[in-house]
């Protein structure tokens, strides 16, 4: 919620037209550098220390697994590819108490959204993605 004052937030950039226009691009397939959405987040939180980036998932595949999303004071945006329709079986979790930025954007999700601790993030986006709690 914005507080009195509190200038509005920045657009993201159209990481669906660009998606490697943030500073780093991480793409998620079965033919990828990463073949699960935790493999790609744990590249960009422990190698690369959460700069600005996009999590792609390049195909329409089902990935069965909960995400630890461990946010920074960056932007972090975890998209389907244009054209695609990934679903996500697991729960996505947001821990992190910088004031990142964090856009879900394309996916179906069969199971929870939380954010962990007060002011854990700036802003979290929910774009173009159906939720479908309390699976399992």
């Amino acid at each position: 919620m914005r507080q009195p004052g509190e200038a509005l937030p920045t657009a993201y950039q159209n990481s669906v037209a660009e998606p490697e226009g943030l500073i780093e691009y991480l793409p998620v397939s079965a033919t990828s550098p990463f073949t699960t959405i935790t493999a790609a987040l744990t590249h960009w939180a422990n190698v690369l220390q959460r700069p600005h980036a996009v999590i792609e998932i390049c195909d329409s595949d089902t990935y069965t697994e909960d995400l630890a999303v461990p946010m920074g004071a960056k932007d972090l945006i975890i998209q389907a590819e244009n054209k695609k329709r990934p679903v996500l079986f697991g729960d996505v979790s947001v821990t992190g108490n910088q004031g990142g930025r964090l856009a879900l954007n394309g996916l179906l999700i069969a199971g929870s959204v939380s954010v962990d601790g007060i002011g854990g993030l700036h802003q979290l986006d929910i774009l173009h993605t159906t939720l479908v709690p309390a699976l399992g």
